[in-house]
């Protein structure tokens, strides 16, 4: 079964040429490239270019370094609610008749 699927698949009874060659051309794709490598050993070849843009030159001058003194948070006191009393109800008395 899979001997008469292989013998068709090549002679082109399974799949059309397009096909056929779209496939051989990622085979080879594939193949060529180390089966997915992320290397690439053309940019490693190169020479590289030179550089248009001139180095900078380092300042004369020494940059000074900010120095910066621990600071020490203060606490802002949180305000505390006071709790506002609650008026009793009075019994009022109800006459008798």
């Amino acid at each position: 079964m899979y001997n008469k699927f292989v013998t068709n698949f090549f002679k082109g009874k399974i799949m059309n040429k397009t096909l056929q060659t779209l496939c051989a051309t990622a085979f080879l794709t594939i193949i060529l490239t180390g089966c997915g490598s992320n290397t690439d050993t053309t940019e490693a070849l190169a020479t590289p270019e030179p550089s248009t843009n001139p180095t900078p030159k380092p300042s004369s001058k020494p940059t000074p370094k900010p120095t910066s003194k621990p600071s020490t948070p203060t606490a802002t006191p949180t305000p505390t609610a006071t709790p506002t009393p609650t008026p009793t109800p009075t019994a009022t008395p109800t006459p008798t008749p």
